[in-house]
């Protein structure tokens, strides 16, 4: 279920990233750690912007990871959110 993002204080790209890194590796469960760290390690030093706020979105606008697991393997091809480019990397 899609979920509103909780509006924060401004914060600089460079605290966007870190916090979006750490949030990649702690998932809550192992399944997703793997597969958001290993993507983050890999693509988000290259993020813009406008896309680590999409990724944001990605990570935060849902309320069940098992969800989000089942549709990244393609167990569930339901999108449990609205993707732009990121979608075609994951």
């Amino acid at each position: 279920t899609a979920q509103p993002i909780r509006q924060r204080a401004p914060e600089s790209t460079e605290t966007l990233r870190s916090r979006l890194l750490f949030q990649s590796r702690k998932r809550g469960i192992k399944e997703n750690d793997l597969i958001f760290s290993t993507f983050a390690d890999r693509y988000l030093d290259s993020f813009d912007l406008p896309q680590l706020k999409e990724y944001d979105v990605m990570l935060n606008q849902h309320d069940n990871e098992w969800d989000m697991y089942n549709w990244l393997i393609g167990k569930d091809v339901r999108a449990w959110c609205v993707l732009g480019s990121l979608s075609l990397s994951l």
